[in-house]
């Protein structure tokens, strides 16, 4: 009796085993084409710019927790698995950034942060420029154009410059805020001089109608201006001239002054003196009835 034993074909089919190798390579094809997930793709790209740039950069989750654990420094470009975190930027001089920022994987964006002074800036320009600007007095003083920052509060500013007139101010200066400051400076003039002389001499000057405790010959110095200057002397009439002060000028002036004419005097019988003829006619005939004249 023969033992029969049915066992499987072990042939191969060549065209099925060309159709799966075929099979393998275009899927590894596929896959070359179009990849699987990079780790790129997975993140969120943050490009982060500060202004002022340099600043300290921290990433916290929302309960306050760092993540890293040493500072990045504005600009920078961030690589972040998606969620929510709180960005925090910090510069000395400056008041604390912070954003609360939802993170999408694949997705790429940019957060400027502008950051506020925790003083208060004046920019000084002035002209002429080169003009020295001191602070609540304080030496030494900037040079404009300059840039001045400033504690918050009340502060005098006083701009100079030699052979110009100065400019004052005060203001009060609040954090975090920029301030302007830009004055034209005026030039500054120059005293002027009168020299007085008066025929004869020693007459009272006297100007704008106020005494100067001073006799000619003399001389007066002041700023530019126009004035009015009388002389006075005893027996001779007041002499008065307007005169101008010359910014840088001597101005020489000479007065001759006139006698006083001399005062004809008419006094009744009873010494009654009047200096008019036709006065004491009139009166001698009320009080005296006839009048005998002889002359």
């Amino acid at each position: 009796m023969k033992n029969s034993i049915n066992t499987k074909s072990t042939d191969v089919n060549p065209v099925k085993m060309m159709g799966g190798v075929m099979g393998i390579m275009m899927a590894a094809t596929l896959m070359q084409s179009f990849g699987s997930a990079s780790p790129t793709q997975t993140k969120y790209t943050l490009n982060v710019v500060s202004n002022p740039p340099g600043a300290s950069m921290w990433l916290e989750q929302l309960d306050g927790t760092q993540i890293n654990s040493t500072p990045y420094t504005t600009p920078q470009t961030l690589q972040i698995d998606p969620g929510t975190f709180i960005i925090r930027i910090t510069k000395d001089g400056y008041n604390v950034y912070t954003k609360q920022i939802t993170s999408v994987a694949g997705q790429t964006a940019t957060l400027t942060a502008n950051l506020t002074s925790v003083n208060a800036e004046l920019d000084v320009s002035s002209t002429p420029s080169g003009a020295s600007v001191s602070v609540d007095g304080a030496v030494p003083a900037f040079i404009t154009p300059c840039t001045i920052i400033l504690i918050p509060g009340v502060h005098s500013i006083v701009i100079s410059k030699t052979g110009y007139n100065s400019y004052s101010t005060s203001s009060n200066f609040e954090t975090g805020r920029i301030y302007g400051l830009s004055p034209i400076l005026s030039a500054e003039q120059q005293n002027g001089q009168i020299d007085i002389v008066s025929d004869p001499s020693g007459a009272e000057i006297w100007i704008n109608g106020t005494d100067q405790s001073r006799v000619t010959p003399n001389s007066f110095i002041g700023p530019p201006q126009t004035l009015y200057l009388t002389l006075k002397k005893d027996g001779y009439d007041a002499w008065t001239q307007q005169i101008a002060v010359v910014s840088g000028q001597t101005t020489p002036i000479s007065a001759t002054l006139t006698p006083t004419a001399a005062v004809q005097t008419f006094i009744a019988p009873d010494g009654t003196v009047f200096t008019s003829f036709v006065d004491w006619l009139n009166y001698m005939a009320d009080h005296y009835g006839s009048i005998n004249i002889n002359w």
